[in-house]
């Protein structure tokens, strides 16, 4: 991967179990929200298993019954996410981002993700939201700057209403961080690259990644 969010020295139950950005610092949900979110844990892995199948709609009913069950498992949301764009469904995959992203009172590592963020913002360009993807782009640097010190994306600006630029600053995005419970997909990650470095080819920020991607191990 290129880069991983969060540090890649959190401690493992932080990731499986969803730590929150507090203070600078993670902080370990209650007791109860654990044992919520094992329980619900082989529903999603089932879903991943469909999914990996084509199987989506069936997918999307075990991840509404995992959700049901924990409604803050923030693993089983964004699978859920991005089931429904497997889907065509971009609307209710919004809904969830946005409930992701906007988390009240609870959180994950995954709900301050700067991929969470560009996943999100990508559907926001896509629906000419313009300013609401900027605000993910501004959220998704200030994310990044908390672990690395410096924006994840400094070439394109969160104000921009460019549709062009901003759309290749989520396909960036993509391209250049991932989940932090997820294995790295360079072939994926690559893909992005390629897509922003297509739409903004004077962008040296692509074009580093793209050197950089070239590369990493298949």
């Amino acid at each position: 991967m290129l880069f991983e969010y969060p540090p890649h020295n959190l401690h493992p139950n932080a990731v499986r179990y969803g730590y929150r950005l507090c203070s600078w610092h993670w902080q370990q949900p209650g007791n109860a929200e654990i044992m919520k979110q094992e329980s619900a844990r082989p529903l999603m892995l089932k879903a991943t298993a469909a999914i990996s199948k084509g199987k989506y709609a069936g997918a999307e009913d075990l991840l509404k019954q995992a959700v049901q069950i924990a409604p803050h498992y923030a693993e089983a949301l964004l699978l859920l996410a991005e089931d429904y764009e497997h889907q065509g469904k971009t609307q209710d995959a919004m809904d969830v981002y946005h409930s992701l992203v906007y988390s009240q009172g609870w959180g994950s590592s995954i709900n301050s993700s700067p991929n969470t963020s560009f996943r999100y913002m990508l559907l926001l360009v896509k629906a000419n939201r313009l300013k609401e993807a900027g605000d993910m782009l501004a959220r998704a640097n200030r994310s990044f700057t908390i672990t690395t010190g410096h924006p994840i994306i400094a070439d394109i600006a969160p104000h921009s209403q460019d549709p062009i630029a901003l759309e290749a600053a989520a396909h960036l995005g993509l391209g250049i961080s991932t989940q932090s419970h997820m294995s790295s997909n360079t072939e994926e990650q690559l893909h992005h690259i390629k897509k922003a470095l297509a739409l903004k080819p004077d962008s040296k920020e692509a074009q580093a990644a793209y050197q950089k991607a070239l590369q990493m191990p298949a």
